[in-house]
């Protein structure tokens, strides 16, 4: 009987005629069709994962400081009261010529009378910010004595690429 080597098919031996000679050798090893699978899927899985965390690290947003967001939004709001509950609203003006602001989230930090923040809410600015230009929104939120509304979260958008 013909030994099997671990995780291999078993081995065969080939017949070869040389001029007038029968030379037995063993035929090649072959992995095993569940192994090689098994490290093919591995394979493919790890290459899969580093291609995910190179893309995701190249098209997560930027993070800004607030003093650098400043610099590229301004925003004027107002605060309406209403039944059941005030309404904040105003528009963010986009001072960046160049590229629109889209997916673009507003924090709304409600203050107390001492300029504590009391708690706070987001909103969506629909549509996105074109470029030199603002957007509008508005947004019921709880009472306070007084509102912070920063930008939270965007992404610049190159509608010229593509």
């Amino acid at each position: 009987m013909i030994p099997q080597a671990a995780n291999r098919r078993s081995l065969t031996v080939h017949h070869i005629r040389v001029r007038g000679t029968t030379v037995r050798r063993p035929a090649p090893t072959v992995p095993s069709c569940a192994k090689e699978a098994s490290m093919r899927g591995i394979r493919v899985a790890l290459v899969l994962v580093v291609v995910v965390l190179i893309a995701a690290g190249s098209a997560a947003a930027a993070n800004y400081a607030q003093e650098t967001l400043d610099r590229y939004f301004r925003i004027e709001f107002q605060v309406t009261a209403a039944s059941p509950r005030p309404v904040i609203s105003g528009y963010i003006y986009n001072m960046n010529g160049g590229l629109p602001a889209d997916r673009m989230r507003l924090s709304i930090e409600r203050l107390d009378a001492a300029g504590q923040v009391i708690g706070s809410s987001s909103t969506w600015v629909p549509g996105g910010v074109p470029a030199g230009s603002r957007a509008y929104f508005s947004t019921p939120v709880e009472p306070a004595a007084s509102y912070r509304v920063q930008v939270l979260s965007f992404d610049w958008v190159d509608r010229g690429s593509g």
